[in-house]
């Protein structure tokens, strides 16, 4: 099974577009990451939550000028997408005219493996794990960075208390056809 380890950053929760774009192919150290001018207003609370401004975006390109788009679009095509709360990300893309095929929910696998948890936001996840990253929460560079890590250390701890087999099936189980 290959992965993309994928984080968003978007102009609001209603008809969210894309502004930034953060992802992670397999077990790459590398991370892609770009700015985009979005087609609409970024919603106040949005730019709460990461800081971004239409201004500061001005001079970027638009998602559908870029040609990475075609490549995310092979990407989607060939690995599990993994994202934490997989059906906004989903959203996200697909608002963007991209195609998710099959994805895993982190939010709904830290569920599984830690119902007792007050909440599983990532943040909150991140503390579990004690994950230190470059990068700041909910910059999509960030939290693709805490995500991937997140994502190897559950399958860690999972495989230690349960063995590969069982890790391998949860993960079956959890994913999600589109």
């Amino acid at each position: 099974m290959e992965f993309l380890f994928l984080d968003t950053e978007t102009t609001g929760l209603q008809g969210p577009r894309l502004i930034e774009l953060a992802y992670s192919v397999g077990d790459d150290v590398g991370v892609f990451q770009a700015f985009f001018k979005p087609p609409i207003e970024i919603h106040p609370m949005a730019t709460k939550a990461h800081g971004l401004t239409i201004d500061m975006l001005e001079h970027c390109p638009s998602f559908q000028e870029v040609p990475d788009k075609a490549k995310l679009q092979a990407l989607l095509e060939t690995h599990i997408l993994v994202a934490h709360n997989l059906r906004y990300d989903k959203s996200v893309l697909e608002n963007e005219g991209l195609k998710v095929h099959q994805g895993i929910c982190t939010v709904q696998l830290a569920k599984q493996l830690y119902p007792l948890h007050l909440n599983h936001q990532l943040q909150t996840l991140k503390q579990h794990f004690k994950i230190e990253v470059m990068g700041s929460a909910h910059s999509g560079i960030g939290d693709v960075r805490v995500l991937k890590k997140m994502f190897h250390l559950m399958r860690a701890e999972h495989e230690e208390k349960a063995g590969i087999i069982m890790w391998e099936d949860l993960i079956r189980r959890s994913i999600q056809y589109f």
